[in-house]
Formats: C-alpha cells, structure tokens, sequence
C-alpha cells in the first residue's frame, strides 16, 4: 500500500543543523500549501552522508565548486573523500567530495563536484505539489531587491519603464501587467538506483492586461520590446523530508516583455481595457522505457471594457507579448526549462452610441533542456519540445453609450455570449430575484480565482460558496480542480497527468474532487 506524508515547507518549522540527537528529525505539521507524498520510503546509497544529522556541525557555507563545514568542537567526523553530501543551507547543495582541507581542527573545506539523485537514493518515490499562495518570492538581479508575499498571483514586470519607450502624451495613460499564479508539480521514483522516472510541471493561471486612457487629439502610440536580461527574476526556495532526508526544490522564473499599442479619439477622453489569459499545465516527463515527452493542457478566459466621456470615435489596439522561464532545481542540480509564450491581442472601437471588441490570444510552451547538472545522470539535449496550447478569439463583446439610450437612462454596458439572462441560473435577474455576483464569470478557472465562488459542473455556473448544496457532488472549488480527467481512458495516462488519479471501476478522476475523495482505492501516483 502506498504510503503517504503530508509535510508542510516552512523553513522556520525545521531546523536540522541544530538537531543534538541522532533520531531522526519530527515531521513537521501538515499545510494546506504544500504537500509532500511519499510512495517508498528512502533508501541512500552507501555512499551517501546527510551532513545536517551530526548533532556537532554548526554550519555549512556553499560555493561553486566547495563546501566549508565548521564544528563545534574538535574529532568531528567529517566527510571523506568519495562521499555524496547533500543540504539545504544557501539554496541547497548535492556534492561528490574530491577532497578534503583542514583549516583548523574545527573547521575542513571540502572540494566538490555536482552529484546527481541517483547518487543520493538507492530507492526512492516521493511526489512535491506547491501552491504557493502565502509564500514569498526573492526578487533577484536588481539592486535594492525585495521580497514580495504572494497573495495567490504577482505581477511579473512591477515598475515597466512604459515612459522610456513611449512617448505619454499628457492627459494619457498605459498601464500593462502580467500576474501569474503558480502551481508546481514534480515527481521522482528511483528503483534500486537503476530504473528512474521523473515528472516536472508548471501550471496554474497567466493573465495579461493592458489599460489606456487617452484625450481628444492625443493618445499613445508605440512599440518595445525588454528583454529577459533587463528584468528581475524571482526566486523561491523551500524543503521539506522525504523520511528523514532533506529534499530542497528551488523555482526560478524569468520574464521579458514585447508590447505594440496604439489609440485614437476624436472626442472626450477614452478608457479601454483588455485583458486575457489562460489557465495551463505543461512540463516534462521522463520514463526509463520511454524517454521524455511533453505534457501540456490549457483553457482560456478574458475580457475588455470601453468607455468615451462624451459622443465620438475612439479606436484603441494593443498586442502584448510577454515570455515567462520557468526552471526547478533539486538541491542545485537542474531539470528541464520551461519556456511559455501567452499573447495576447484587443481590438476596440467606438463610433459615437457603441462600441464594440475582440480579444484573441494565444499560447505556446517551450521544453528545452538547461545547460547545468541534470537531475540525473541523464543527457537533457534530446528534451526539446514546442506545444502549441491555444490560438484563436478569447471574447468578443458590444456595450451603447448612456448619451444614445430612451431617455437619458443607463444601459447596463456589454453584452455577450456568456450572459444568457436565464431566470434563476445567476445571470440577468427576473423581477424579484437577485443575481449572485460569481456568475459574471464563466469558467471554471475565472470562477475559482474569486474569493467565495465555486464552480457546478452539473450547470455548468459559476455561484457563490453559499448555494454549493444546490450543485451536489460536482462542486469544484480551487484551479487545480478545474482540469477535466475524463478523457484519459487509461490508468497510466492518468497517473501521469499532474491533477488526475485512476480509481478502479470509475475511471480517471480530478483528485480535488468528492469522487475521488469518496474512492476507496484511489491511485494518484502509480498503477498496481
């Protein structure tokens, strides 16, 4: 039967280096964020020394090719020659030692050189999900950098130099964004040090918005392009155990910036917005039998608004391409890079009573090896995969000015296909009914961005958290609960997929929802 810990990945909860005992150390106290499972307990290889379980080391400082290890008291027993060290101080370490230096009687520097997993486990299987919601993120390459806390998404490009590539007109405004809101996925089985699967994925919700305003005879035009090396990146850094073994996982992601924007308005000042995104998971898996492929799945969400102060035209473009790089280290040794491509395009005009708008978009992923030290001892040249995820419209949508309606009274705006005005399914309100304000949103993933609102499958509606016994057993209430399982007719194929389980008799479940919980044989890692 599998086995399963559930570990939360607060540093502050750890603390082996301080540890005076040669037990190993407690587990830590279950999160909601993080979640740890452990299918086959470890076994390290008789090479292996896990430095942080001698009750006598006081610390550990990192550096490319060495490691200085200070005790407190002399006669420690130190690393030899050979030995496979592995930690989590500064980011995390997985070394071979070449060498080894005595400073002083407490103090020895090792000379090192990468190692890999499978140079650490003899047997391992454990699988690391994060959803990062409350953690926080190292902004790096910038000086004065900062640590931002995650209130489930951040903005990629904070503080875009737009007025060192456009010329803003005064009375105009652009402002653009990137939020993502990141899960990360990975797993590792090592069979008896020879047979050897790994899977990494990046997913959760990229959207990307433009705002401008704009005046009478004045307006914005321009196009940029910033490139990765002129952005911060942001960095994120936990561990957690695997048994008793320090596991630390490192996310690093990158991004670079394209834009083309350009308005008119014949009269008054105009306000457009657009924004798009998609919900995705895309990665990489590794099988000894198989080799690598891609894995990638993605749905689509957007929106756009205009509006004029007075009577004219206005015509309002935007295309906004940004790139996001995504790379996860075990310890410091690297898997598979990531690469994704949203873009995102809006259209909106304005002829004096109404206006009317388009969104289309689209997005592509990149799988591309990383010129470091795998994961394992495995080339990553051949991992070179290009997925196209989405193409085509995301919205569309018209709204009439109130200066055009029957006596001066303001129409209610935009109009569009999500809004069927169905008595009593939460769109437009009969006489006396009250609409409930989740069903602006349209699909699961949009529905499950907003604090208190679930999504129904049955109906197919996005409702407040309140109605959820209206629904039944199809109430779908985080992102990760969103991806549809039911396609993968197969145990395996469900298995690898990141939010999928495979319960005998029912099939390929979502594991977020009542059915699989309610399964009693629920098998969401492996098949057997």
């Amino acid at each position: 039967m599998q086995k399963r810990a559930l570990l939360v990945l607060v540093l502050s909860a750890f603390g082996l280096s301080a540890c005076k005992s040669d037990d190993p150390p407690a587990a830590p106290t279950p999160s909601d964020e993080s979640i740890i499972e452990v299918f086959r307990e470890p076994v390290l290889t008789p090479e292996a020394v896990i430095p942080s379980r001698d009750s006598r080391l006081v610390g550990v400082e990192v550096f490319p090719s060495r490691l200085v290890f200070t005790y407190d008291s002399p006669g420690a027993s130190v690393p030899g020659e050979g030995a496979v060290v592995a930690g989590v101080e500064e980011g995390g370490y997985l070394r071979r030692v070449l060498s080894v230096t005595e400073q002083s009687p407490t103090r020895f520097e090792l000379t090192t050189e990468h190692a890999y997993l499978v140079d650490l486990f003899e047997d391992v299987h454990f699988r690391a999900r994060f959803e990062p919601a409350r953690g926080s993120w190292v902004e790096t390459g910038r000086v004065g950098a900062r640590t931002d806390a995650l209130g489930g998404s951040f903005n990629l490009i904070d503080d875009l130099p737009i007025s060192e590539h456009c010329g803003i007109a005064p009375g105009s405004n652009l402002e653009v964004k990137v939020d993502l809101s990141p899960t990360f996925d990975a797993e590792i089985d090592i069979f008896r040090r020879r047979g050897r699967t790994m899977r990494v994925e990046l997913g959760g919700d990229v959207k990307v918005s433009v705002e401008v305003v704009g005046g009478a005879g004045i307006g914005v035009n321009c196009e940029f392009e910033i490139p990765a090396e002129r952005l911060p990146s942001r960095e994120f850094s936990n561990w957690f155990l695997v048994g008793w073994v320090p596991v630390v996982i490192t996310h690093t992601i990158q991004a670079e910036v394209k834009l083309e924007v350009g308005a008119s308005v014949s009269a008054g000042q105009v306000t457009a917005n657009a924004e798009g995104g998609f919900g995705f998971r895309t990665g990489v898996s590794y099988m000894q039998d198989a080799g690598w492929s891609p894995i990638g799945t993605a749905s689509r969400f957007g929106s756009a608004s205009l509006d004029l102060t007075e009577p004219g035209t206005a015509t309002v473009t935007a295309k906004f391409q940004p790139g996001i790089s995504y790379l996860l280290k075990f310890y410091d040794t690297a898997g598979p890079q990531i690469a994704l491509r949203p873009w995102v395009e809006g259209e909106l005009t304005a002829t004096y009573c109404t206006w009317e708008g388009t969104v289309t978009g689209g997005l592509t992923a990149a799988l591309a090896p990383k010129v470091e030290v795998p994961v394992f001892d495995i080339s990553l040249v051949e991992v070179n995969f290009d997925l196209d995820l989405f193409s085509g419209e995301i919205w569309s949508g018209d709204g009439t000015f109130p200066w055009c309606n029957d006596g001066g009274v303001e129409d209610s705006g935009v109009t569009n296909g999500n809004d069927a005005g169905v008595p009593g399914d939460g769109g437009t309100p009969t006489d006396g009914e009250v609409a409930d304000p989740c069903s602006t949103h349209s699909t699961c993933a949009e529905c499950n961005r907003v604090e208190g609102c679930g999504f129904c499958r049955a109906s197919g509606a996005c409702m407040s958290d309140t109605r959820r016994a209206e629904c039944g057993t199809g109430w779908l209430d985080s992102p990760s609960s969103c991806t549809d399982c039911s396609g993968l007719t197969s145990c395996d194929s469900c298995v690898r997929n990141g939010f999928c389980g495979w319960c005998p008799g029912q099939g390929c479940l979502n594991q977020s929802t009542d059915e699989a919980r309610m399964c009693s044989g629920f098998q969401p890692a492996s098949c057997g």
